[in-house]
């Protein structure tokens, strides 16, 4: 068995140990303590990691997918995908995120009732409400506004993820429309202080597209405008 191969089942293995809600707290609380070996092996065998060449393809292929299969999004799938969320940078590592995780088809109807433009949600495997928390402690340096692309970058990190598991996956606006947040707010009975940012909709692509290249030269600007 190749070490790449015997890292991924290992920590498969951490995500079944610690399952369900434990999985998020236990790592933050941690920081990796609870597998000694595992983030040496991480750091150690750094070719369990995609390459340079796969990330790039990730990147050039990312498409917006509004059409899913209905098949269900498997545990395994879905938590490594949250673990990546889950490693996005944030300012000062305050990490202001939640997940909350609508895998029920009455609750993906109900979802797709608050933003009646998104009806596709109903066909995904699974839809996660990405939430920030607005009781992290702000500073001159750390704004609402710097908390909101922290939230941002873990999407970005969930994304690209789903995608390189073969899922599809797209933005569905939540804020700032007022009457939506309100919405998901009363359906999840979310603390005061847990704002609802959007929806990400996960599952098996019903069509694949092509590389997405978008580059544009007049947009890059050298050492001024």
């Amino acid at each position: 068995m190749k070490k790449s191969e015997e890292f991924t089942m290992e920590r498969r293995e951490l995500f079944r140990m610690l399952g369900g809600a434990a999985l998020g707290s236990a790592f933050l609380s941690a920081g990796g303590a609870l597998m000694p070996g595992l983030q040496a092996k991480a750091l150690a065998n750094a070719d369990w990691r995609l390459s340079g060449k796969d990330l790039i393809t990730a990147l050039h292929e990312r498409r917006s997918c509004r059409f899913f299969d209905k098949k269900p999004l498997p545990e395994a799938d879905l938590k490594e995908i949250l673990f990546s969320g889950m490693n996005a940078p944030s300012t000062h590592d305050v990490r202001p995120w939640h997940f909350i995780v609508a895998d029920k088809i009455e609750m993906l109807d109900r979802l797709v009732k608050i933003n009646s433009k998104a009806a596709f949600m109903s066909a995904a495997g699974a839809v996660v409400v990405v939430c920030l928390d607005k009781a992290t402690q702000l500073t001159e340096e750390n704004s609402r506004e710097s908390l909101l692309f922290s939230v941002a970058c873990s999407v970005m990190n969930m994304w690209l993820t789903a995608d390189a598991l073969g899922y599809g996956t797209v933005w569905v606006e939540v804020m700032p429309d007022t009457d939506r947040m309100a919405a998901v707010k009363d359906l999840f009975k979310l603390p005061a202080h847990i704002d609802p940012v959007c929806f990400l909709p996960i599952g098996k692509p019903a069509s694949k597209g092509g590389a997405n290249l978008r580059f544009e030269a007049e947009r890059v600007h050298m050492n001024g405008w």
